[in-house]
């Protein structure tokens, strides 16, 4: 399936890195889409899965799922289909 696009939310990882969600894509497991800049890499293109655990990546780009933000975009990927 195609990844929806949202309108982008900025957010901050657990580390401190600046993160930007862009889109859903409810049938991939790391159905949370967007970009993340790394203090190695820059910015790189990511997925997270609803835990706001980042494929590929540490802890400190992972994403705190108890923001408003991110409890409503959660909500929204599962009544998208997205498995939790």
């Amino acid at each position: 399936m195609a990844t929806l696009l949202i309108a982008p939310i900025a957010l901050v990882s657990i580390g401190g890195y600046a993160v930007q969600i862009t889109g859903i894509e409810p049938t991939n497991h790391d159905c949370i889409v967007g970009t993340i800049q790394t203090p190695g890499m820059g910015l790189i293109q990511g997925r997270w899965n609803l835990g706001g655990f980042l494929r590929g990546g540490t802890n400190q780009t992972n994403l705190d799922m108890r923001s408003n933000d991110m409890i409503d975009l959660r909500q929204l990927a599962i009544s998208l289909g997205a498995q939790p």
